[in-house]
């Protein structure tokens, strides 16, 4: 006992003497500060306006300096064997391997504290910079920052020990312990494993960095079992590279000495790691099988993979049934189940029988009746319509209940596309979460890399062929909000419960539920998160200057749409590619991304709206051009959706309809040119003009492209009137059909007058 005692006694005079050795070295608090610096700079203070965004945005990289310098100074400190101070310590050790050994490890405990401090130090520091409000959302970010922060020391502290005791050569011990941490940070940032993800796994981050993702309105995701075993298994594998550090150094150092302890220990450990990893690889083998699920239904059976890589689609089927209208009745219960009943008018041929319907396979239909229908059957995505002779059912209602998620799975992400949970989620028009007319494939495989990569799209047909009145009458706890593509008609809260009643003609019906806030700012209204939308009041006089330059440009009034505001990882996988344009909404060549997630409503993400707002209140003082610019940016390619995107509201501009692409590209320039007045680079116009500026790659764009000059023609020959007759009479036209080139040209024809003045369309 007294033995014990004195080695702890030792043990604890080392500990000491290390961590007065690295309180005194400027180069631990110069890293320190360094590292702090750093993470500050990385967060971008100047467009994150909440502690979730401040604490996401770029911590990937600071995190991984944090691992690096931890590991080095650690390094570096159990190097230090030969110094005067240490002489009578280690003179009085009966055997001083164990002794120095633990010492120096809670000693250097002391940089990883004074680190975590430090890192910590932050949260206060974000939430008064960026001053919002607190959110649960916020909480779980806060949590997570924590976690993250004490895995990456502990796993730095467990390398340099591990390193110390395998390694005899501190160069060698450097080299190693950056390969280590930058290796495990590529290999988690590219997703160079997709399947059980053992880079996340290796990898001690948690917040922010692939595949896990955060949002201000449904937080951190997926946060639940998988970070939980990831977690554990970093305390695990933390304790078990000391342990064999400790069983290295004493090989090298003191042969002899061995410890039960220290094996029952490692063992421990050691079953602990396994059981996390077992688990973990568990929760990711149920994603991928219910991702190969989702990818066999709804690519349908019968898609051939081609020795490239790619994958050769079977045809779609094309039913003669239609689609006349909808009536939904949606509830969402307190467990976050969705239970729909769904009452279609249908027209189709009453000698082909059954009907086909497509409902996506995760939904469980419970009950189908209609007249003229005696039967129905389930086949994976398809509800088959059994007719009676000669009947012609003019509606059928289908009855069904579940909770959908499906998972878009790229290479290194994961995200829900389509979900609900306990926090609300979001319904797309794109996954037949209501009844679709005929046989209807739902994606579209981009690449089959094996068995464990799918690299998909949604297809972009998301209901019917031209629109038709739908109407859904909503019911969900009080404390979710819901809004829709549709225009809302009513809406009540009694007794813990939301109702809301949307009605209107559209292609296609979605849902984004969740604990909106709505503020209105004068014409303006954004639906968000609390912690995104708080302040974005100061919006309101850069949209109204916006939308009041377009009306003057167009002559029209235009809708005032409430602007809605998604997570990122949902504009990740609808609109994963910025479509190139001659002038953005910042004045410059670069790129639009229309999002399309509410139809006819602008769509911003949260991070674009926070830069929007530091934007605004940069222009409220300054009154630059170029902050209103920033400012209008986000929102300007969402009201253009909303302007030019019309009557199908789930078409792009920038894919689907090629003369109202050009067409919004000409309302950028413009707005450009009215907002920068002499400082517009007069260059730009006439590269734009003779199509030098930006390379068009396909016929589409090329269309486009004529779209644009053809305008610019008009307006310099011309004037403004001709361009407003021009627009005016294309966004009447817009709202009945889609305009081609030729309705275009003609559309130009009637205002400069006869063939001599239209620009020839190839």
């Amino acid at each position: 006992m007294k033995a014990e005692r004195a080695s702890w006694v030792k043990t604890r005079v080392i500990a000491r003497i290390e961590a007065l050795s690295y309180l005194r070295s400027p180069t631990l608090w110069v890293s320190l500060l360094f590292t702090l610096l750093f993470t500050v700079w990385t967060a971008n203070l100047a467009t994150t306006r909440s502690l979730e965004l401040f604490l996401r945005s770029g911590e990937g990289l600071a995190m991984m300096l944090t691992a690096f310098v931890v590991t080095i100074l650690i390094s570096h400190g159990f190097a230090r064997e030969e110094r005067e101070a240490f002489d009578d310590v280690w003179n009085s050790l009966p055997t001083r391997n164990a002794e120095q050994f633990w010492g120096k490890v809670v000693g250097a405990a002391g940089i990883g504290l004074l680190f975590l401090v430090g890192l910590l130090s932050l949260l206060p520091l974000g939430w008064f910079a960026v001053g919002t409000v607190w959110t649960e959302t916020t909480s779980g970010v806060v949590w997570a920052y924590v976690a993250q922060t004490i895995g990456i020391l502990m796993f730095s502290a467990g390398l340099a020990v591990f390193l110390t005791g395998a390694v005899a050569n501190l160069r060698l011990r450097y080299v190693l312990g950056l390969l280590v941490v930058v290796g495990l940070s590529i290999a988690q940032a590219l997703g160079i494993d997709n399947h059980a993800l053992w880079a996340v796994l290796l990898s001690p981050y948690t917040l922010g960095s692939l595949p896990y993702s955060q949002s201000l309105l449904f937080g951190l995701w997926p946060w639940g079992e998988a970070v939980v075993w990831h977690v554990l298994f970093q305390g695990s594998l933390a304790g078990m590279l000391i342990l064999l550090g400790r069983l290295a150094y004493q090989r090298r150092r003191d042969p002899v000495q061995r410890t039960v302890a220290t094996k029952i220990a490692l063992t421990s450990l050691a079953i602990c790691a396994v059981l996390s990893v077992a688990l973990y690889v568990q929760y990711w083998n149920e994603v991928a099988a219910t991702v190969d699920a989702q990818v066999y239904h709804d690519v349908q059976p019968g898609a051939v993979r081609t020795s490239d890589g790619k994958v050769a689609l079977p045809a779609q089927s094309i039913s003669h049934v239609r689609a006349l209208g909808y009536d939904l009745q949606v509830r969402l219960t307190a467990d976050a189940e969705l239970h729909i009943t769904a009452e279609v008018a249908l027209a189709g041929d009453p000698e082909q029988s059954p009907w086909p319907l497509t409902l996506h396979h995760q939904w469980e239909v419970t009950e189908v009746w209609g007249d003229g229908i005696k039967g129905w059957t389930r086949e994976g995505n398809f509800v088959w319509l059994e007719l009676a002779p000669g009947a012609a059912p003019h509606s059928v209602v289908v009855r069904y209940r579940g909770r959908p998620l499906l998972w878009d799975k790229q290479i290194g992400v994961i995200n829900p596309m389509h979900f609900m949970g306990e926090r609300g989620g979001y319904l797309s028009p794109l996954l037949a979460w209501y009844p679709l007319p005929g046989q209807r494939r739902l994606v579209s495989v981009l690449y089959d890399m094996g068995q464990t990569r799918h690299w998909v799209e949604p297809v972009t047909d998301p209901l019917v062929t031209e629109p038709v009145p739908i109407r859904v009458r909503w019911e969900g706890p009080q404390q979710l909000r819901v809004v829709a593509n549709l225009p809302t008609i009513e809406h009540s809260d009694a007794q813990g419960v939301h109702q809301a009643v949307f009605a209107g003609q559209s292609d296609g019906i979605s849902l984004l539920v969740g604990a909106l806030e709505r503020i209105q700012a004068s014409e303006l209204t954004i639906v968000g998160a609390e912690s995104v939308v708080h302040g974005a009041e100061v919006l309101g006089p850069a949209y109204d200057a916006l939308v009041d330059f377009y009306e003057g440009l167009i002559g029209r009034a235009l809708p005032r749409e409430p602007v809605v505001v998604v997570p990122d990882w949902l504009a990740r996988y609808y609109n994963r590619f910025h479509y190139r344009v001659p002038v953005s909404a910042y004045g410059q060549p670069g790129h639009m991304r229309p999002l399309t997630h509410m139809g006819a409503k602008p769509v911003v993400t949260e991070s674009a709206l926070a830069g929007a707002v530091r934007a605004a209140e940069r222009w409220s003082r300054t009154e630059s051009p170029h902050d209103l610019l920033a400012a209008t940016a986000a929102i300007n390619y969402g009201l253009l959706e909303s302007i030019w995107g019309r009557p199908y509201t789930f078409q792009t501009v920038a894919e689907e309809q090629p003369v109202a692409q050009g067409i919004a590209e000409y309302l950028l320039l413009r707005w450009a040119e009215h907002v920068l007045g002499a400082e517009f680079d007069a260059d730009l116009r006439a590269g734009i003009r003779a199509g030098t500026v930006m390379q068009r790659l396909n016929e589409r764009e090329g269309v486009a492209q004529q779209v644009l000059t053809t305008l610019i023609d008009i307006e310099e020959r011309h004037g403004d009137a001709a361009v407003s007759f021009v627009l005016g009479w294309v966004y009447d036209r817009l709202a009945v059909r889609p305009i081609d080139v030729a309705g275009f040209e003609e559309i130009v024809a009637l205002r400069v007058g006869g063939e001599a003045e239209r620009r020839p369309f190839q």
